[in-house]
């Protein structure tokens, strides 16, 4: 069981990793829409490069793992193929109203919380006993 004041710490600072890396991902996201490429491929081309420094950030930091990368990326792809997914339906579904760029806001909401819940359930970057 997660300790209480580790899991706060751990949630802030996937906050603070997730509000920076997806500022900078929206504005490629945006940048990407007015150079003509498609909404759902801007938003697959810039969640794949979000993963990448996601991992590096969220697994050094705010999880502090000391778990080896062998058990750690696993749990960490799996958990971001679900978000993948996520992303996908969501957009498909939000685009049927709103326009991309707010669309893409709501979506980063929803898939932080999707895989923020995938990696607890996965006990990503779990320390190892004694």
């Amino acid at each position: 069981m997660i300790d209480t004041a580790v899991h706060r710490r751990q949630l802030l600072r996937f906050g603070i990793v997730g509000l920076g890396s997806n500022l900078v991902l929206y504005l490629a996201y945006v940048l990407l829409l007015h150079l003509a490429i498609q909404p759902l491929w801007a938003a697959a081309i810039c969640y794949c490069s979000g993963v990448c420094l996601s991992y590096i950030f969220n697994r050094a930091w705010s999880f502090e793992s000391r778990e080896t990368h062998r058990q750690d990326l696993p749990k960490f792809l799996l958990a971001h193929g679900v978000g993948i997914c996520s992303t996908m339906l969501v957009l498909s579904v939000l685009l049927e109203w709103l326009r991309p760029e707010i669309a893409q806001l709501i979506n980063i909401g929803v898939t932080a919380v999707v895989i923020y819940g995938i990696l607890l359930l996965l006990g990503f970057a779990r320390a190892r006993a004694g």
